[in-house]
């Protein structure tokens, strides 16, 4: 059973601390620092399509530099996330396209959602034990917290490395 804190918030066993719409976030420790593999999932496909893997660049428009930092915007600029490896850092910055602006945001101390700039969710000193997803905010902007059911066609499957 993977642990990870993210900030003052502990996942014990979720696989997927994080989901942004159709981003799945796969947060982990290796060797000492987090890594993260993001994949976008295709539900008319039931498939998944990796972005990141071991917070490694897998795909087009997605970036990274030499301190370990995960850039990807969209074409069009309405979809957007950042992951930092450093536990020092404020680790992960996303927007996603709803009605309004929305943006999230992995602190050092806690998981916070942003509305056009007003804060909307404040999550800190939680502890999520083996739920599928940690925390999932949709297409319309609702936020979830320990969240059990995958899209259907999803499976836990364990590829190499232990990344589902």
């Amino acid at each position: 059973m993977t642990s990870i804190q993210i900030g003052s918030n502990a996942f014990n066993g979720v696989p997927f601390p994080l989901v942004l719409v159709d981003r799945y976030f796969h947060i982990y420790e290796l060797d000492g620092s987090l890594k993260v593999d993001v994949f976008r999932w295709i539900p008319a496909f039931k498939t998944a399509v990796y972005e990141v893997v071991s917070s490694v660049p897998v795909a087009e428009r997605i970036e990274s530099n030499p301190n370990g930092d995960v850039l990807f915007t969209s074409e069009n600029g309405s979809f957007a996330y950042k992951f930092r490896p450093d536990p020092e850092k404020t680790q992960l910055f996303g927007k996603i396209p709803v009605t309004d602006e929305l943006s999230v945001e992995l602190k050092d101390h806690a998981l916070r959602v942003y509305r056009d700039g007003a804060l909307m969710v404040d999550a800190s000193n939680n502890s999520f034990v083996g739920s599928a997803i940690g925390i999932l905010i949709d297409a319309e902007g609702n936020v979830a917290f320990g969240v059990s059911a995958l899209p259907d066609g999803m499976d836990l499957t364990v590829r190499g490395n232990g990344h589902p």
